[in-house]
């Protein structure tokens, strides 16, 4: 699922394939469209969750890299 022609799969394309797979189940709900559309939407779920992770812990290690305003004006006292 996450290889075309023993090549990883782009996010973007992952994406599209989402959208191009809904659009098919719309338009045919047929058992193959829907166990299509599932597998997609299990891997774009965690896409955005590994995401969501990403930038949760980039935030966090700037965080302490560059302490707030208030943590500078604590230290100063």
């Amino acid at each position: 699922m996450n290889t075309e022609n023993g090549q990883p799969l782009s996010i973007k394309e992952i994406k599209n394939a989402y959208t191009s797979a809904g659009k098919k189940l719309e338009a045919d709900p047929s058992d193959a469209n829907m166990a299509t559309f599932d597998k997609l939407k299990d891997v774009s779920d965690g896409l955005k969750q590994a995401q969501y992770l990403d930038r949760k812990e980039i935030a966090q290690e700037k965080a302490l890299l560059n302490p707030s305003r208030s943590n500078v004006m604590e230290m100063a006292q």
